[in-house]
């Protein structure tokens, strides 16, 4: 069997007859499609405008830890703070979840 054969002729099968068309993604599905006239075209997602969204609402967001971080401070000074090992290893693998979902 000649494998370099099989291949060539898999792709070749696969390929758009026009040979000025470009594969396009279509963002719903991830799927390629072939674009006639050798076109680009770009589609954006409402995930864009989505993340824009969050942006301004969490910068937006009045945030007051000056009182939590005074006592975090006075506790790393006097030596009373103790790391929770288990919540940080917690936290991490978490986040480690997350990431490797996305």
């Amino acid at each position: 069997m000649d494998v370099n054969n099989n291949l060539n002729n898999s792709i070749m099968s696969t390929r758009p007859s026009d040979p000025s068309a470009k594969p396009q993604t279509n963002a719903e599905s991830g799927v390629e499609t072939p674009v006639a006239g050798g076109e680009d075209k770009v589609t954006l997602t409402g995930g864009l405008g989505q993340v824009k969204d969050l942006q301004e609402k969490a910068s937006a967001m009045p945030i007051d830890n000056a009182q939590r971080i005074s006592e975090l401070k006075s506790a790393i000074a006097d030596g009373s703070y103790q790391v929770n090992a288990e919540s940080v290893a917690s936290k991490l693998m978490q986040t480690e979840t997350m990431m490797s979902k996305g």
